[in-house]
């Protein structure tokens, strides 16, 4: 069984310091009832364990708790695994006193979705051109191939796309800049291929690339030039 996207969906998720540290304490969810939040936590532990002297962790238990409510199989993307997992244990860690959860505190966000649509008077020429650019677009993205976007690895500028967050007492220096902490990248085609992702290390402020058992230490350049599928930004403090 391929399991390449929970990989880097955890790996992404472990450099969120907030959530990381959340699930790092057993008595933050003692009193859930949920497998998959306990399962989760587990996993947390394991991978951050500072006695841990292996290269890796098993995932065998988390994986069983997710294949009770997640279907698994040949075609499944990070980001629709992630999307399941977050919805999942914020929904699992509410209560009737507490409706809010780390899941929102650290995830929660608006999305803009913007549809452009041809102008239907436009000449054969105008239908020409938009054809060519809507083939190039599908040749492009995630799945390799195609021209990249350029994406910065810190001080991403967001004031101009998302609400400001509200300057906390006594600080009022609104915080609109974010720094990149995990790149998830599609190699192959878009049905097919692997993923791998390029995490930060936050305390040596060093990039490591990770695909399946394998990591590798590289320069933030290299993360820079890889084509994204998805990403992770961390507000600046």
């Amino acid at each position: 069984m391929d399991t390449d996207f929970v990989n880097v969906t955890i790996q992404s998720l472990m450099r969120v310091a907030p959530f990381r540290n959340f699930f790092l304490i057993c008595e933050n969810y003692r009193h859930c009832k949920s497998p998959l939040v306990h399962r989760f936590g587990e996993l947390t532990q394991k991978i951050w364990h500072a006695r841990n002297f292996k290269g890796q962790v098993s995932p065998h238990e988390f994986l069983q708790a997710v294949m009770v409510r997640f279907q698994i199989d040949p075609q499944s993307k990070p980001f629709e695994f992630m999307s399941w997992l977050l919805n999942t244990l914020h929904k699992d860690l509410r209560t009737s006193k507490k409706n809010t959860t780390i899941i929102y505190e650290c995830f929660q966000g608006e999305l803009v979705f913007v549809k452009e649509i041809p102008n239907k008077t436009g000449t054969k020429e105008d239908e020409d051109d938009q054809n060519s650019v809507q083939k190039i677009t599908k040749g492009g993205g995630g799945g390799g191939g195609g021209g990249g976007v350029n994406f910065p690895i810190k001080n991403l500028e967001l004031k101009d796309y998302i609400p400001l967050p509200t300057p906390e007492a006594g600080n009022e220096r609104l915080r609109s800049k974010y720094d990149l902490i995990a790149n998830i990248v599609h190699d192959g085609k878009p049905d097919k291929g692997f993923y791998r992702v390029f995490v930060q290390h936050k305390s040596e402020e060093l990039w490591y690339e990770i695909h399946d058992l394998h990591v590798s230490e590289t320069l933030p350049q290299m993360v820079a030039l890889s084509e994204a599928y998805m990403q992770i930004y961390k507000r600046q403090q």
